[in-house]
């Protein structure tokens, strides 16, 4: 999509597990929260994201996957989006994808502990964004390529 799309593209996730990599953050509270698998505060992710949409590269657009996820993060810091798409999977096949990432957050129970809190918490996110009208749910089980259709259709309309 980025790649279509000629923008660059901010994996919130990554930028936080580079964060907690860094010698400086690798005791602090929210990188050990990030090592059992759990997500980091809203004032971190913010802040991170926030630092990095100064970068002038951005000024022209770009695609961030991973925030906001609550409606308490948006009130953070807002980067201002234009659209909004959530790829809605089933937990099987969400637990099937994460588990072949490798990731060291992507215990079993990390993952187990991250889909429970996403069903607690990002209704209210989601509702947001489709009373606003920016929000499009795409089937994450459909081909990759009617996943991508649906989603540059919704993009260009």
């Amino acid at each position: 999509l980025a790649e279509k799309l000629n923008l660059p593209i901010i994996d919130i996730g990554q930028i936080i597990r580079n964060y907690c990599t860094a010698e400086e953050n690798l005791e602090g509270a929210d990188c050990n929260l990030m090592k059992k698998g759990e997500l980091v505060s809203n004032e971190l992710a913010a802040s991170l994201l926030k630092n990095l949409l100064a970068n002038p590269i951005y000024d022209k657009g770009f695609i961030l996957d991973g925030y906001p996820r609550t409606l308490e993060q948006l009130k953070v810091y807002d980067p201002l989006l234009d659209k909004v798409i959530f790829i809605s999977l089933s937990d099987d096949v969400s637990k099937e994808r994460l588990a072949i990432r490798n990731r060291l957050d992507d215990t079993s129970e990390g993952i187990k502990r991250r889909l429970a809190w996403h069903h607690e918490n990002t209704n209210e996110i989601l509702d947001y964004f489709r009373d606003k009208k920016m929000l499009i749910v795409v089937n994450g089980h459909s081909t990759e390529e009617k996943v991508f259709e649906d989603i540059l259709s919704f993009l260009y309309s």
